[in-house]
């Protein structure tokens, strides 16, 4: 008893300087007393308002929140520690190790700008998403953040941080930064259609312009934000437009059109001197851009005020300017306003238009297109025929998605099936044949084919599935099962022809349409008919001597390899993807051959072809941070253990400080998952938990990560509680994951919960097939008295780790090692 007592006092001392230390250091980092006398309840309270103040850990035994309290106290306190020593890196970790036991918003305040220092804006970005009051964090951090978002495309986030850092700001502070932050929200609120929100930040900049003094503009930022002016004219009329403020949008385009003719009129270079007077012509021209600019934008103001005829004369005033590079835009309004205007037969009024602007731009592509679809419209055989020339010209120059799409509009009212499929081969031998084109394909069907007839002459049910398409998704996105079932009645009819025309065991066929084939079969999923196809139209191209077309067959072999990939006909990939490489595609192109190629010998268990085609992938693109993820995956799955467990460490401490590439992160995180098994099999447990503490600190929402240390923990009988949260946060994040749902399981099995365990465990582990999963419901049938059925699942659980010694897959000795234990135990007490 005396040694427990001194014992006792001797954690309370322990405590009472921890606790000091954590005030004295606490304080500074989060603006509270700074004074070393801070009372040990404020301290408490700081940290985690959820810990009770009288909380006595030396006096009862602690919960699990109490034991969580403390241990973020203490990485809470190396982190100041490693901090004011200027060892910044391992200062993150501790502060961002403390935040996932005690989810403080102050411990975030002190993660993000740390970050942001080392200029890691990714990792700072991941926990400012988890602030709730982020304007907290000082103006500069948060604005670094927003910049972050804008340069990676995430604008919703990026007007976030930029809200956060205006709040930031002291009211009636720093005029003009505030000024500066609204100058750059504004664009990106315009852009996530946050129209109030872009007026209030244009207007913002406008009366700074106005009335510079007032605030604080100094002669730099003004220039700054002078140079952008016009440009955000235009931005401030379209929002008024768009929020319906049509007077509004009339002064700002005004101005905005003044502004420009006078910066046309009378250039100035940067430091306000005059540039050389523009030749005569050039200003002309220039001047007459503006106008058509002007027109058009105010078309759009007076369609707004429902003045229909005179948004109609200012469009068509801007079409008889030469304003190319908006034509197809205009064009489009154009035959909007028609329609509004109940104009009786919109074609006859836009052709004659379009082929005016067709002989001023004969080479304009997306006029050309406009124009063939219009001439579709009119049900004159004269008008077919000047589509079709068209049409023709297109195809042969550039079969874009959108030209084959109107192609095949002629196909299907000319009811030309040979020009169906002379267009599609025209686009697979130039193009690409990518899913969405067909989808778009089936799109258009269901806007302008809503009663066409079935080949029987009747309107079938799928013919008229689309009208449905037409009326209600055509301008959203559509139902996908609508539109898979709009694109079987109309390519099936076509598909059936092409299977008489073009048969797979004729060597006159072309790889083109044996290709062409197989793609409608996949589309139709037919994939036997679909396998055949491209397997002769591999043959064929193997067999020729003609290496024209390169590029269209590299594309083949792409298509054909990469769909039996995700069919997971590993062999049958491999040997498209070396087809592909025979082609002798550009280097980057080889590089990807290669790489896929070695995805698909991983497969097939084939881990010798896979580490030379890495190799082979490595010559072409050297910097492809994919290559070192497979290279250690082959070399895990030829249990090369030892030199995958090397070369792993290797990447790692090569690349770990670097974090220019986003890429490169996460390849070093999925490296460290696989890392953290091979050495858990070497026995060293604490080094595999910390690489996965590490994965955690980068990437706190990492729900890998946390399923294998909670299995880690939950096999080392400690940390139950928090293994069960990370267990479930997997679940959360991954619903359906077998292995995430044994991890579950296990750790309500190893806290007792053995009912809870087995309703987990039970339904799916035939489904796994593991023999750890068989182990663990063993192990759980046991603790349940269910003896018969914890005998029997142990003996599968052995008869699966004698199967996974002849596989690629990696097991824990002692995990064999427990079953054989267990069932001797069973079998003796049975004997008994």
């Amino acid at each position: 008893m005396w040694e427990k007592s001194v014992e006792r006092r001797r954690h309370c001392w322990v405590l009472s300087l921890s606790i000091l230390a954590g005030a004295v250091l606490f304080g500074p980092c989060w603006g509270t007393a700074a004074e070393t006398s801070v009372e040990r309840t404020k301290v408490l309270e700081l940290l985690n308002p959820d810990v009770p103040a009288e909380f006595q850990p030396v006096l009862r035994a602690r919960t699990v929140q109490e034991q969580d309290f403390l241990t973020a106290e203490e990485f809470f306190i190396s982190g100041r520690a490693k901090e004011h020593a200027q060892n910044f890196p391992e200062a993150l970790r501790a502060y961002e190790r403390a935040w996932r036991y005690s989810e403080s918003q102050n411990i975030l305040r002190c993660i993000v700008p740390l970050a942001g220092e080392q200029n890691r804006w990714a990792e700072a970005a991941r926990y400012f998403e988890k602030m709730e009051h982020p304007d907290i964090l000082d103006v500069f951090t948060l604005r670094s953040i927003a910049v972050y978002y804008v340069e990676t495309g995430q604008f919703s986030n990026a007007v976030s941080a930029y809200q956060a850092a205006l709040r930031a700001l002291p009211q009636d502070a720093y005029p003009a930064l505030r000024v500066l932050l609204r100058f750059e929200l504004g664009r990106w609120q315009y852009v996530t259609e946050d129209l109030k929100g872009a007026r209030t930040s244009f207007e913002i900049v406008r009366r700074a312009l106005e009335r510079p003094s007032r605030f604080g503009l100094e002669e730099n930022a003004l220039n700054a934000l002078k140079e952008q002016e016009l440009f955000d004219l235009y931005l401030l009329a379209d929002t008024y437009v768009m929020l319906g403020e049509c007077d509004l949008a009339q002064s700002a385009l005004e101005k905005a059109v003044a502004l420009e003719k006078s910066q046309l009129e009378a250039p100035r270079n940067k430091d306000g001197s005059e540039k050389d007077v523009p030749k005569k012509v050039d200003l002309d021209k220039k001047l007459q851009e503006l106008e058509t600019k002007y027109a058009f934008i105010a078309a759009k103001i007076e369609n707004k005020r429902k003045n229909l005829p005179q948004a109609r004369q200012l469009v068509e005033k801007a079409l008889e300017l030469p304003m190319e590079d908006a034509l197809v835009e205009h064009c489009s309004f154009y035959r909007e306003l028609l329609e509004a205007l109940n104009v009786e037969n919109v074609s006859e009024t836009m052709i004659p238009c379009l082929e005016g602007l067709f002989q001023k731009f004969p080479k304009n592509r997306d006029l050309r297109i406009l124009l063939a679809q219009e001439y579709l419209m009119e049900d004159s055989s004269a008008s077919r025929e000047k589509s079709r020339e068209l049409l023709d010209g297109l195809l042969q120059e550039e079969p874009t998605p959108e030209v084959c799409a109107v192609a095949l509009q002629y196909a299907h009212l000319m009811q030309d099936g040979d020009y169906f499929v002379q267009a599609l081969r025209t686009f697979v031998e130039k193009g690409a044949a990518e899913e969405s084109f067909f989808m778009a394909f089936a799109l258009w069907c269901a806007e302008y084919n809503k009663s066409e007839k079935d080949d029987q002459g009747n309107t079938s049910e799928d013919a008229q599935e689309p009208a449905t398409l037409a009326s209600d998704d055509s301008k959203d996105n559509a139902d996908e099962e609508k539109v898979k079932k709009a694109l079987v009645s109309i390519l099936r009819p076509i598909f059936d022809r092409m299977q008489e025309k073009y048969p797979v065991n004729d060597p006159k066929t072309s790889w083109q349409h044996l290709w062409l084939a197989g793609y409608f079969a996949r589309v139709l999923e037919i994939e036997d008919v679909a396998q055949r196809y491209y397997e002769a139209a591999r043959v064929a191209i193997d067999k020729s001597s003609n290496r024209a077309q390169k590029d269209a067959r590299s594309q083949f072999c792409l298509d054909a390899g990469n769909w039996h990939l995700e069919e997971e006909q590993y062999d049958k990939a491999f040997e498209f993807f070396q087809l592909g490489l025979k082609q002798k595609p550009k280097k980057e192109i080889s590089g990807l051959f290669h790489l896929l190629a070695s995805m698909a010998a991983i497969g097939a268990e084939r881990h010798a072809a896979a580490l030379e085609q890495l190799k082979q992938a490595r010559a072409c693109v050297p910097d492809n941070p994919a290559l070192d993820y497979y290279e250690m995956t082959a070399l895990v799955l030829d249990k090369k253990v030892d030199e995958a467990r090397k070369f792993g460490e290797t990447v790692i401490e090569k690349y770990d400080t670097d974090f220019s590439n986003p890429l490169r992160r996460e390849i070093l995180r999925q490296i460290r998952s696989s890392l953290s098994s091979l050495v858990l099999l070497s026995g060293e447990r604490e080094g595999a938990e910390e690489l996965l503490e590490r994965n955690l600190d980068e990437f706190p929402d990492d729900y890998r990560s946390k399923n294998d240390i909670a299995y880690f923990w939950t096999n080392a009988g400690k940390n139950l509680e928090r293994a069960l949260r990370y267990a479930q946060d997997a679940i959360e994040a991954e619903p359906d994951n077998h292995a995430y749902i044994d991890t579950l399981a296990w750790a309500h099995y190893r806290l007792g919960n053995f009912d809870k365990a087995k309703e987990l465990l039970e339904p799916i582990v035939a489904e796994m097939d593991d023999p750890v999963g068989y182990s663990h419901l063993a192990d759980i049938y046991f603790a349940l008295g269910e003896r018969e059925k914890a005998v029997e699942h142990f003996k599968l659980a052995l008869d699966k780790f004698d199967e996974s010694a002849k596989s690629s897959l990696l097991v824990d000795p002692k995990e064999r090692e427990h079953v054989e234990t267990q069932l001797q135990s069973l079998n003796s007490s049975q004997g008994v």
